[in-house]
């Protein structure tokens, strides 16, 4: 019985689909999301003015979201390969992230604003092209979660224009 099981573990690792090309993408929509992440927490602490508590609560709010989409990618890799290893580490990230963390060059609430919303631009295009080629491998339930989350930062970017118009 052991040589049937082992025969039929192997059988599964040697047809199984090769997903590395779409898993690559989603570490970048990974890295990318926590640079993301990173800045609107860090946008969350040092945003002042007039509109401090509106904003405060608003990107605490973006933050959670952020960090739960982080967690729902992850996810999707290690379902697409239960033995894959998610890079947590910072170096990785920042490496990989499509934008730079120059939260703190920002001096005023719209500059961090500003920065924040384009970041969500970019997000969106590549949440896009990363759902394209989920879609050309026929994976419907990573292209179902991508659109989720394109919807998601569409909304988060809309709210920040509110605040810059």
């Amino acid at each position: 019985m052991t040589n049937i099981h082992l025969s039929f573990i192997t059988e599964q690792l040697i047809n199984k689909p090769d997903y590395s090309g779409i898993l690559d993408i989603l570490d970048l929509v990974y890295c990318t999301e926590f640079v993301l992440y990173t800045k609107t927490l860090g946008t969350h602490w040092n945003i002042r003015g007039p509109q401090f508590t509106e904003l405060h609560t608003l990107l605490g709010e973006h933050y959670l979201q952020l960090l739960n989409i982080i967690d729902r990618v992850v996810e999707q890799m290690m379902m697409l390969d239960p033995l894959i290893r998610t890079r947590a580490d910072l170096k990785h990230i920042s490496d990989r992230s499509i934008i730079v963390n120059n939260i703190m060059s920002c001096q005023r609430t719209e500059e961090f604003l500003s920065v924040l919303e384009q970041d969500h631009t970019s997000m969106i295009d590549l949440l896009t092209q990363a759902s394209k080629c989920a879609e050309s491998m026929n994976l419907y339930g990573v292209v179902e979660l991508l659109g989720g989350i394109i919807t998601e930062h569409d909304k988060m970017r809309w709210f920040l224009r509110s605040h810059l118009s």
